[in-house]
């Protein structure tokens, strides 16, 4: 990964392990509508920063190590 790039950590709570093959898309606000900057789909691993906890419930984020 590059200096510049971004990473998402996937997990899915009610199972207890990464969540993989999840769509993740990074949008910006742009003027009165939004711009895609990047797009892709978790490893198995789910991946590094950003995590994301996912559950049949309702989902969590919070600060990556």
């Amino acid at each position: 990964m590059s200096a510049t790039g971004i990473s998402t950590h996937v997990l899915d709570t009610a199972r207890g392990r990464p969540a993989a093959g999840v769509a993740v898309v990074l949008d910006a606000a742009d003027g009165d509508g939004w711009r895609e900057l990047a797009r892709g789909t978790t490893a198995a691993g789910g991946k590094y920063h950003l995590p994301l906890l996912l559950s049949p419930f309702g989902y969590s984020t919070y600060r990556g190590s």
